[in-house]
């Protein structure tokens, strides 16, 4: 038997080597479900561990419970911290507090009785040095998940040094990961993310696969926070989120409420909602109240976006209700700010504008974060520029242009620098929208088209096209058109069915295109087409904040009666050039050509190329046709070749 025994121990791994390498399920199933492994003293810190970084925070401590008496004073220890650390996730901070408190204790107790240790000095060095990792560690663990971030950075050095001390590669990596949180999050991210980037380096090396999971999501959730790849990390995160193996349930739901909150910076309020139900019943069945909070807080904001402000109000009750007061500030921040908002679209009284009471401005100091600092200073109209916090500098900048007369150049490069950067979210505001509109903005930027719709904005480049794009919508905006109206508005000739239908339908395409989910807005009549109930175009005057509604496109942006009729009556002769060409093999987009270089007066090759998306042997080709049939003139040589209408002639 006893041979037996020591075969099967060689064959089962350990819960600590299991533990490490984040195979936290399989270490509940080898020791608990399966029985396979009886469970040892040494053993029972990494079991309880993997219970807690499972959700299963009630189990680990019954499990305590029934073998404390087995335990050494180290194991006490450890165990003692995993406890805390569920406790803490679960938001149970008065229970946490009194397992970490118990380890400062611990930790007194050692450094008090040193003198018992004189003949075990090596046994007693590990012993203390591990005494005051996990002391340290459990305060400055505790004083992140609490929202004192300010204090938590000493507590975090003090874990930080008692590990190098101790030698423990597990102890290095777990006070580089807090310190790392800590650091990013009182503002200093260059540094915290420098710190998660060696932690991430070293649980790799290291083999504590579970562990590099979990920091890897955590920097990329910093780096997208703070705007630090604007291009990169959204797609980072997804491309992490479809290959994830964590265990660690806190891990994957944070992942899911980080990519609600991306897709909501970028103007993608869908799939933001589609997170945020992925989310919900991993929180729901692990019980992790504080994320359950930020993921109440994120439906609420979309609600606000979509101009549902009632709703968001009482999505709002709901993070607040899990909250501990008493320990969650900087999520009581975020509620009372986005509560304040609601109220204020409410009522449409700048009264109820969030006053800087004592306790917003003594919340703000007790954390320490520097985005709620941010979010004060922008409340007091400050503006603070950080290098350190692209996204933040951004924000700040939008702000101040949302409430000031801002320059066309600066109105200019704001509104270009927000379309680079994908950051969406930013432009109903910066264009003079309130909340929930629906709204087609013309040049919001030259040559692109924004689409406001609620909680998702997209933004397109209308290209050459844009003068007929602008027409078009701004036509319908003022009443439905038929195809007849529509011909002799925008292109200036007589309506006939077979000649000008394949224009009409090739813009209609074209603009259903421009507006992507929102495609719809643009829909048939009888006899023509007509633009959705509600929704407002617009068209931005180089970027600036003077913006012509419908009611202003009479004279300014469609076609006058005059140069309408002018066009009808100099149409004959147009028809009788266009007719020459039908009995010649004229192409779709050869006709489309015609019509579109009515517009101009001259045309490169290239520019055919572009407009029409084809190779220059194709443009070559067309256009030799066209010059043979007589429809447009041909001036200049080699590169200088341009071609021209042969009406203009």
């Amino acid at each position: 038997m006893k041979e037996t025994r020591q075969a099967t121990d060689l064959e089962t791994p350990s819960a600590e080597s299991l533990f490490l390498a984040g195979s936290f399920k399989k270490v509940s199933d080898l020791f608990l479900e399966d029985n396979t492994a009886p469970i040892r003293a040494a053993d029972l810190p990494w079991i309880v561990g993997a219970l807690v970084f499972q959700g299963r925070v009630d189990e680990s401590q019954l499990l305590f419970q029934s073998h404390k008496s087995e335990l050494s004073l180290t194991e006490t220890i450890y165990v003692s911290f995993f406890l805390g650390v569920g406790e803490a996730r679960s938001s149970r901070y008065l229970s946490a507090r009194k397992y970490f408190t118990e380890n400062l204790l611990r930790l007194r107790a050692i450094l008090l009785k040193q003198t018992q240790f004189q003949n075990e000095v090596k046994s007693h060095e590990i012993l203390l040095h591990a005494a005051t990792f996990f002391a340290w560690q459990g305060v400055s663990f505790f004083c992140e998940m609490s929202g004192r971030y300010k204090r938590g950075l000493y507590s975090s050095r003090k874990a930080f040094d008692a590990s190098f001390l101790w030698d423990s590669p597990f102890a290095r990596l777990l006070s580089a990961d807090t310190r790392g949180h800590l650091l990013v999050r009182v503002g200093r991210v260059s540094e915290g993310l420098k710190i998660l980037a060696w932690a991430e380096e070293f649980a790799h090396k290291n083999g504590f696969l579970g562990f590099e999971s979990a920091i890897k999501v955590s920097r990329l959730n910093y780096e997208a926070q703070h705007g630090r790849d604007p291009q990169g990390s959204l797609s980072k995160l997804i491309s992490y989120k479809n290959t994830i193996a964590v265990e660690d349930s806190y891990t994957r739901a944070s992942l899911n409420v980080e990519l609600a909150r991306q897709f909501l910076l970028r103007g993608s309020g869908t799939l933001a909602k589609k997170c945020l139900d992925e989310a919900e019943p991993i929180l729901e069945a692990h019980g992790h109240r504080r994320q359950k909070s930020t993921l109440w807080h994120r439906r609420a904001y979309l609600h606000f976006l979509n101009g549902s402000f009632e709703d968001a109000m009482s999505n709002l009750a709901k993070a607040e209700a899990v909250l501990n007061l008493a320990f969650d500030g900087r999520l009581l921040l975020e509620i009372i700010g986005l509560r304040h908002k609601c109220e204020l679209e409410l009522s449409h009284d700048a009264a109820t504008r969030i006053d800087f009471s004592p306790q917003l401005i003594k919340l703000t100091a007790v954390t320490g974060s520097e985005i709620a600092q941010k979010i004060l200073d922008r409340m007091l109209k400050k503006q603070v520029i950080s290098e350190d916090d692209p996204l933040g500098a951004l924000i700040d900048r939008a702000e101040c242009a949302s409430v000031q007369v801002s320059s066309k150049i600066d109105m200019h490069r704001l509104v270009g620098d927000v379309l680079d950067t994908g950051y969406l979210f930013l432009l109903p505001r910066l264009l003079g929208f309130r909340t929930g509109a629906r709204a087609i903005v013309i040049n919001a930027f030259p040559g692109t088209i924004v689409v406001i719709n609620r909680i998702d904005v997209f933004a397109a480049a209308s290209g050459s096209s844009s003068q007929q794009v602008r027409a078009f919508l701004l036509a319908l905006s003022r009443s439905p058109q038929t195809k007849l109206q529509l011909v002799e508005l925008l292109w200036g000739y007589r309506y006939e069915a077979a000649r000008h239908d394949p224009l009409v339908y090739a813009l209609v395409r074209r603009v259903r295109k421009l507006l992507g989910e929102a495609q719809n807005w643009v829909h048939a009549t009888e006899g023509g087409y007509g633009l959705e109930k509600g929704v407002e175009i617009q068209v931005q005057e180089n970027s600036a904040r003077s913006r012509i509604n419908a009611k202003d496109i009479a004279e300014k942006d469609l076609p006058s009666k005059s140069n309408t009729k002018n066009k009808l009556e100099s149409d004959h002769s147009h028809q009788q050039n266009f007719s020459h060409t039908s009995d010649t093999n004229i192409n779709f987009r050869q006709n489309l050509f015609l019509e579109w270089i009515g517009t101009k007066k001259f045309v490169s090759v290239s520019e055919f190329m572009r407009e029409f998306s084809v190779s220059k042997a194709t443009a070559n080709r067309d256009l030799v046709a066209l010059v043979e049939a007589q429809a447009i003139g041909k001036s200049g040589k080699a590169r200088a070749t341009r071609y021209f209408l042969a009406s203009n002639l």
